[in-house]
C-alpha cells in the first residue's frame, strides 16, 4: 500500500457561505469505513455506498461528510 495521502481540502460555496469540505480518495474512504478499497469501488459500481465524484478525469473523491453520513445511516438501520 502506498503512503498516506494528505486529504484534499476544497471549498463548496453552495448556500451563500463558504464551507470547507475534506475530500478523500477511494482507499482513504475504505480506511475510514474499515473495508478494502475494492469494496468501496464495488459499492460505487452498484450505486451503493457514499456519494462520489470525479475530479480531473479519473480521480474519484468522496467528501468526508458523505462517508460519515453512510455510517450514521447504517447504524440507524441496524438499530431498527
Amino acid at each position: 500500500m502506498r503512503g498516506a495521502v494528505a486529504p484534499y481540502l476544497g471549498e463548496d460555496t453552495l448556500g451563500g457561505g463558504t464551507v470547507v469540505n475534506e475530500y478523500m480518495a477511494t482507499a482513504e474512504a475504505g480506511e475510514l469505513l474499515r473495508v478494502p478499497a475494492e469494496t468501496v469501488r464495488y459499492w460505487r459500481y452498484v450505486g451503493k455506498g457514499p456519494k462520489s465524484f470525479r475530479a480531473g478525469g479519473r480521480r474519484v473523491l468522496y467528501a468526508r461528510e458523505d462517508v460519515e453520513a453512510l455510517v450514521v445511516t447504517a447504524r440507524a438501520e441496524g438499530a431498527a
